[in-house]
């Protein structure tokens, strides 16, 4: 799933909860002994539903797309809100004994605590990929337009970055793994350059002939195979899929005329 549709998804969700939390919120303000309570909690919520539908909809509302920085900076700005919405709402209780008000406020808390979980993920998420992308592969993401395509967040590849920098020994291991049985596989033999500690030493006019005699030979054998295959490896050497980083990368050219 592409990061734009996953973060529209998400962001209608918290919409719908958020509306829903101010209906219920006014469907039991009889059953409060404040009505400072209910001012707050539908505030807060009007103030989500608000926001979220603005960052879902920025450039069909605003005309612009929408930076990462302004994206994070909209997310962490509500979250405080949405925290003391999360504690008031665990201490309310109501002093009735309607079925349907205690349901409802179940519902609302129930609701509350989701939405309030679904703004802090999505905020620590967002910047913690944005940092190790900032950190792995682009040092300006924060201005990129989070809903461009591609993503600016080339997910598969900041996370191998960031597990070779957090394990550096496995990366190397698999290196030496993987050019063991290439070295295994040739049968050239050892030579012992002049200056040092080796048995025998060839001087330079035969290593100089050897190398020679091996590149002649490669080029020769190289020809031989490929005779009957050039057609195929030239069509497969001009057209090759760009990966993720090379997406990312591409320059526009335009021709005027």
């Amino acid at each position: 799933m592409r990061f734009s549709i996953f973060r529209h998804l998400l962001l209608v969700i918290m919409s719908l909860i958020a509306g829903a939390c101010i209906g219920l919120s006014v469907f039991v303000q009889t059953a409060f002994d404040h009505r400072s309570g209910v001012i707050l909690m539908v505030s807060v919520e009007a103030i989500t539903l608000l926001q979220t539908f603005a960052s879902a909809n920025h450039k069909f509302l605003f005309g612009k797309s929408q930076a990462v920085a302004l994206d994070f900076a909209a997310a962490v700005l509500l979250l405080p809100f949405s925290a003391i919405l999360f504690l008031f709402i665990l201490d309310v209780e109501l002093d009735t004994k309607n079925d349907a008000l205690l349901n409802a406020l179940l519902a609302l808390q129930i609701l509350v605590i989701a939405n309030t979980s679904m703004i802090a993920g999505y905020a620590l998420s967002l910047g913690f990929i944005a940092l190790i992308t900032a950190c792995f592969f682009d040092p300006g993401v924060w201005q990129r337009d989070i809903d461009s395509t591609p993503s600016p967040f080339p997910i598969r590849y900041v996370f191998c970055r960031l597990f070779l920098f957090l394990f550096p020994c496995l990366s190397s291991g698999e290196g030496i793994t993987q050019s063991t049985p290439e070295s295994g596989s040739d049968h050239s033999p050892e030579l012992c350059l002049p200056g040092c500690d080796c048995g025998s030493k060839p001087s330079m006019t035969q290593i100089t002939s050897n190398e020679i005699e091996h590149s002649e030979n490669t080029v020769s054998s190289s020809q031989d195979q490929n005779s009957g295959k050039s057609s195929m490896s030239l069509s497969r050497s001009l057209v090759r899929l760009p990966d993720e980083v090379e997406r990312r990368t591409s320059i526009a050219i335009s021709f005027e005329v």
